[in-house]
């Protein structure tokens, strides 16, 4: 007020007033010289009292937003920018970038990169050219855009993964704006890549395992098998997949292995391991070796069963050849009134069989020793 009484213009000026009822108003204050001195000094200024208070509150409430957002930004790692758009040389149309940018790309205050030093950011040529082609895309044609890329930092050097997204603004056919965000997602990226390793590496193993393996459904559908798996049945991979699991398995076996499937998709068992008949798909009977297992969720919930097959065929026909000529060479034994003993060098224990004991009249738990 006074500075308009020394001639100083006009004035205008927000504060605050205490109301009648005690709470405070912002009011804005406009005021000018309306009248003079005869020496042309000030002698009567007059103006206006404006109550802003909305207005006001709706300035501080949008700069508290402001700063919320700036802080989640910050926490969530996620930076803002917005290109200048030089119509002339595009690539050379600098970047307004907030400080949350600045921390990701450890860029100093004050700076503000052109598109081309941007993209120096970014690893790889591929990556580059691919993103350069994307901006020019957006200006051009309006298409907003979501990538993730690879950068190196400015100080330290440091690759770490972005996520860029960029959304523009079109007025009377042409762009006006570009703008969008930059979020950290190194962590996630990196995590996302060792997962994919370790899958390849286990569908590698799965692939290409000499023992059969396959993934089955809760109804015992077969879903996925190896090369292995559908070879011990003589099916290819196509016809396995329509197979059902009772077709496949000799019905006594068939019915055995049922209630511990059951027990699996209940919790009550996690696996289980037999020796079952199987029947290939000319109807010959084979023997296997079959593992099942349960595989979970991180909730803890059964997604599906991991079967694992080895054609144990030969050693099993083997093992009932032998079982047959024992049965048979016990019986000749038998006919023919010969024992067998066995004598251990090395503790002089002394073994008869059930023909010996028989021909001397002992009973059949009885111990013979070296001086019988």
């Amino acid at each position: 007020y006074f500075s308009v009484l020394d001639n100083k213009g006009s004035f205008e000026i927000e504060f605050r007033l205490k109301h009648k009822k005690g709470h405070w108003v912002w009011v804005l204050s406009s005021g000018k010289l309306t009248g003079v001195n005869e020496d042309g000094t000030g002698k009567l200024a007059s103006g206006f009292l404006y109550d802003i208070t909305s207005k006001k509150k709706g300035e501080l409430l949008l700069l508290d937003y402001s700063n919320i957002i700036k802080k989640i930004n910050s926490v969530a790692k996620i930076g803002l920018w917005e290109i200048n758009i030089n119509y002339k040389n595009v690539l050379e149309s600098s970047i307004t970038i907030d400080d949350s940018f600045k921390e990701l790309t450890e860029m100093p205050d004050g700076f503000f990169p052109s598109i081309n030093k941007a993209l120096d950011l970014i690893q790889g040529n591929k990556n580059k050219e691919n993103h350069k082609a994307t901006i020019i895309r957006a200006i051009k044609y309006g298409e907003d855009y979501d990538a993730v890329y690879p950068i190196k930092t400015r100080l330290t050097k440091s690759i770490k993964w972005v996520r860029i997204i960029g959304m523009s603004e079109f007025k009377d056919g042409k762009c006006t704006r570009l703008f969008g965000f930059l979020q950290d997602v190194n962590k996630e990226t990196v995590l996302s890549h060792e997962l994919a390793f370790k899958e390849e590496e286990i569908r590698q193993t799965f692939n290409q395992a000499a023992i059969g393996m396959g993934v089955i459904d809760l109804e015992t559908n077969l879903k996925k098998a190896n090369t292995s798996l559908v070879n011990i049945f003589g099916y290819t991979e196509e016809e396995a997949y329509k197979v059902p699991y009772k077709d496949i398995i000799y019905l006594e076996d068939y019915l055995m292995t049922m209630p511990l499937i059951q027990e699996i998709k209940e919790g009550k068992r996690n696996y289980f391991s037999k020796e079952i008949r199987g029947v290939t798909k000319y109807g010959k009977q084979i023997w296997v070796y079959m593992n099942m297992s349960s595989v979970k969720n991180d909730k803890g919930e059964l997604i599906h069963i991991l079967i694992q097959m080895l054609d144990i065929t030969e050693k099993k026909e083997t093992d009932i050849k032998l079982a047959d000529y024992s049965n048979l060479m016990s019986r000749i034994n038998i006919a023919a009134k010969i024992g067998i003993w066995e004598l251990n060098l090395e503790d002089n224990t002394v073994y008869w069989d059930a023909n010996i004991k028989r021909l001397l009249g002992v009973s059949e738990d009885y111990k013979a020793t070296l001086t019988d």
